[in-house]
């Protein structure tokens, strides 16, 4: 049903999101693949496989567009990661040198869509109220969250694997994308005040300590460093601890978002479906009623008019009776 395919966007996008970062990492890594990063690759494409199947068999009519986009840009993934499953197995040096960059590129294609799904399935009629409302516009702005962090970080880590100095045109375009991701930040922020719950208090806390505390600086320190034409001295390995830690907490307080909007749809239903046998319990104790009460005034009318009917038979059976003997005898020589 509709309201199952917000689930399945974000378990996809989620999905999609490790995905990209790991075959990203691994195209622009210098060390070998190892046997265990193939076991991951591969259990991670089944469950896309999975999530994304049961989108496309659960797209309304009225959605068809956004049904070919998806499969266009899901028949695109699958086609460069062929590409990218023989470029892993050659030497660093000898593989395709955009390979990295067209991987990105595609996987950010395919969860663009999602998150675009994501919002037009949200808007869909659904009677559940404010609290919900609330809940769903937070699972989309984490969603989105998720995504462009990814990217903001993702685009900084190739710089220190190539050991480049980022541009400035790179510069402007990951502070803008940074102003982007703070907004949507204040905005998740408003909205737990709004909201307030525990458990999305703590998520919300892990992401600010992860992310706008751990791995934020060493961005900063990056683009200051590009800013004044200097290679940056941040550590390659130390920036990736900083990095996984961060999406695996937007992605949690995503999930949490996600799980929060699904018990409020369940309550909502269950709800729904209680007062609609109330109601019909309402309409039976009506009908029973109104039976009664017509059953009593349809004895109180019929009782009089029996009697009258046993009376008025009465009498013409008396009348007949008076007739037959008032009779004169029938004698045969009358004729």
């Amino acid at each position: 049903e509709p309201r199952e395919i917000p689930d399945y966007c974000l378990q996809a996008n989620k999905v999609i999101a490790t995905k990209r970062r790991r075959n990203y990492l691994l195209l622009r890594s210098q060390r070998p693949i190892y046997p265990g990063n193939w076991s991951f690759i591969h259990q991670q494409r089944a469950y896309s496989e999975k999530y994304l199947a049961e989108i496309m068999r659960h797209l309304p009519e009225n959605l068809r567009f956004r049904k070919e986009a998806l499969q266009l840009a899901w028949d695109t993934v699958k086609t460069l990661r062929l590409t990218v499953d023989r470029e892993l197995l050659r030497p660093a040096n000898e593989r395709q040198a955009d390979i990295a960059e067209q991987w990105k590129s595609a996987s950010n294609d395919l969860m663009l869509l999602l998150n675009n799904l994501l919002a037009d399935v949200s808007d869909l009629p659904d009677s559940l109220g404010a609290r919900s409302e609330l809940l769903v516009f937070m699972r989309i702005q984490a969603s989105q969250l998720r995504d462009l962090v990814g990217t903001e970080a993702n685009a900084l880590f190739a710089e220190l694997a190539a050991k480049r100095i980022p541009d400035r045109q790179l510069i402007e375009s990951l502070n803008s994308l940074h102003g982007r991701t703070l907004q949507i930040w204040a905005q998740l922020l408003a909205a737990n005040q709004r909201l307030p719950n525990a458990g999305l208090s703590v998520a919300l806390e892990n992401v600010h300590l992860r992310w706008l505390e751990g791995l934020r600086p060493l961005q900063e320190k990056i683009l200051d460093d590009a800013w004044n034409k200097r290679l940056s001295e941040v550590d390659l390995d130390y920036y990736l601890v900083m990095l996984a830690p961060t999406l695996d907490a937007i992605i949690e307080l995503t999930d949490g978002i996600n799980h929060m909007v699904i018990t409020v749809t369940q309550e909502r239903l269950k709800s729904s479906q209680k007062q609609g046998v109330l109601t019909l319990g309402s309409i039976l104790v009506i009908i029973a009623v109104v039976g009664l009460v017509i059953l009593v005034l349809v004895r109180r009318f019929t009782r009089p008019l029996k009697a009258i009917m046993h009376r008025v038979d009465a009498l013409t059976e008396r009348y007949a009776d008076a007739q037959a003997t008032n009779l004169p005898a029938f004698l045969g020589d009358d004729f």
